[in-house]
Order: C-alpha cells, then structure tokens, then sequence
C-alpha cells in the first residue's frame, strides 16, 4: 500500500515542488491550495506521470479553522496522512504600520496558527500507528529579526522554535 503525503500550498513555488518528488518516489498525494484549477491541473499531470493517487483539496488556510476542514475532508475520503509538509504560506514586507491589518492577520493564520492546526490534528494519528514525518517549511528569516518583514519573521521564527520543540518530544 502507498504511503500518502499531504501538501499544503502545493499549488505552485515549493509545494507543488514537493508534490512532483514525493508522487516520482511513488506516493500517492493529497494537494491543499486555494486555487481548484492549479491543484486539479498538477493532480492530473501527478497521475499520469507517475501512477499515483492525487486527491485535491480545494481550501483557504487564512480562515479560523481551516485546518479543521481540510482533517475533516481527508477522513471523510478515508484518506490517512503518513507525510504532512505544510508549506502554505506567505510573506509581506514594508514598514509594518504600511501593511494592512487584515494581510498582517491572515498571514499569522496561514504562517502559524494553520502550521500548529495542521500539526496537532496529524500527529495525533501518526502517533496513533506509531510513524509519520512533519516537515514545516520556516525560513531563514527564522534565525534574526528582519525589519521590513517583521510578521513574516516573527512567524518562521515561531515554526522553527515549534519545530524543535516538536521534535524533541516526538523522536
């Protein structure tokens, strides 16, 4: 039986990168974007490269919860997570009083609250069946504060330190 990788942001840069080497590894993949036509586009060429299982979940990781709904989807097809990367994610930059409050938000949403959602509800199952890997894409921003691109700093910064963490109690 394949094993199954769960990307988010995999619609395009690095996570649809890590979707196209983890489907020519032969696993089946789970793609998690906001954009339907680029995730069914990349599952189509996904299944016909390489003979995988590409299910699309179409869904926006800036809305309170989101996560939630993607882990409700994933068990209501039956699918189990043994791979999550989650990616998604975005960056601003200018004087952080330029940026607007709602983009400032959104992007601690996507950056960190939906890194930790995502985390807590597939770890749970991978510690269930005893294996699983999380990968969470920081930055090398992570390491030192970055002016200009204070939020986006602060949140690699934090999946760093939440990444460590995690692997310390986890390994």
């Amino acid at each position: 039986m394949n094993q199954t990788a769960l990307i988010t942001g995999a619609s395009s840069g690095i996570g649809k990168e890590f979707a196209t080497q983890l489907a020519a590894k032969g696993m089946d993949v789970i793609l998690v974007a906001r954009s339907t036509g680029k995730l069914q586009e990349l599952a189509t060429e996904l299944q016909t490269k390489w003979n995988v299982n590409a299910t699309v979940i179409t869904a926006d990781l800036s809305k309170e919860y989101g996560a939630k709904d993607v882990y409700k989807q994933t068990q209501e097809l039956g699918l189990t997570v043994d791979y999550l990367v989650n990616n998604a994610g975005f960056a601003t930059s200018g004087e952080f009083l330029s940026n607007p409050h709602e983009t400032d938000h959104n992007q601690v949403m996507v950056n960190v609250a939906t890194v930790v959602d995502m985390t807590h509800l597939y770890l749970k199952d991978m510690v269930a069946k005893g294996s699983g890997t999380i990968i969470n894409l920081a930055s090398v921003v992570s390491f030192q504060p970055v002016p200009y691109m204070a939020v986006y700093g602060a949140t690699k910064a934090f999946v760093l330190s939440f990444t460590e963490s995690l692997w310390e109690e986890y390994r």
